[in-house]
């Protein structure tokens, strides 16, 4: 376990990193948290903050990030990157979804989007919380969800359930008032059978300004490499909102 303070320079985030064995905080000056787990199905990558501030997980450079690539984005190359967010890359590169992680370090320098990411850069605005934004960074790329499926910004209350995925992103935006979101899922096999448990993402009464976001993408093992999510969020009033996530890499699974 470590904690390090970073401060480049005048225009740089100064971020604080801990890193444990299966997990990670990095906490940004604008005083968004972003966390890294490693749940043994896969890693998932979590931030907390304000909607008011500019998101790392709403950046579009970080659509398709590995979490190891998150961590490098935000954390700088004096700082080592855990090794299960490596291990978890390379299983990624070996499967053609990731570039390999010499061809990452090569491409940017360690910490290059955190003196980007902060609340008076106008141009890093959150984009999770823009509808039409969001759509056209997730949900548009993944044919088989309509935009309705993909978010929805609505007074009543809905509850909606993805289909198998081996990655998946959601956030919660609370543009005014409150109102209760629930994110869930099951794990599956390749096989279409689901466990019989239900495990939490978050459940949770949302207020103005807050903003979550969580991307998970599977470790590919062999037991329970896929998710079925769900998201049920109560009535809410007139001007709250929230985007809920695309469903990426949609997985057929055998019968």
């Amino acid at each position: 376990m470590g904690c390090t303070a970073i401060e480049d320079g005048p225009t740089q985030q100064a971020v604080e990193v801990e890193v444990r064995e299966a997990s990670a905080v990095i906490q940004l000056e604008n005083g968004n948290v972003v966390t890294f787990t490693d749940d043994g199905d896969g890693v998932s990558v979590w931030e907390d903050g304000k909607l008011s501030n500019a998101a790392v997980m709403a950046q579009p450079e970080m659509a398709a990030a590995s979490p190891a690539e998150v961590f490098w984005a935000l954390a700088g190359d004096d700082v080592d990157v855990p090794s299960f967010l490596l291990r978890h890359h390379d299983v990624l590169a070996e499967r053609g979804k990731a570039a390999d992680w010499d061809v990452v370090v090569a491409s940017n320098p360690g910490g290059w989007l955190r003196d980007e990411v902060d609340a008076e850069d106008t141009w890093r605005t959150n984009a999770d919380c823009a509808n039409s934004t969001f759509n056209a960074l997730n949900c548009t790329p993944n044919a088989g969800y309509s935009g309705s499926t993909c978010y929805n910004n609505t007074a009543v209350a809905r509850t909606t359930t993805s289909n198998a995925v081996d990655k998946f992103r959601a956030s919660v935006c609370g543009e005014g008032g409150s109102f209760n979101d629930l994110y869930r899922y099951k794990r599956q096999n390749l096989f279409c059978g689901l466990d019989s448990n239900w495990n939490n993402v978050w459940n949770q009464t949302i207020t103005e300004d807050e903003y979550h976001a969580v991307a998970w993408t599977s470790d590919y093992n062999l037991t329970w490499p896929l998710r079925q999510y769900e998201h049920t969020s109560s009535a809410v009033g007139a001007g709250d909102s929230y985007d809920w996530g695309s469903m990426w890499n949609q997985t057929t699974c055998v019968n």
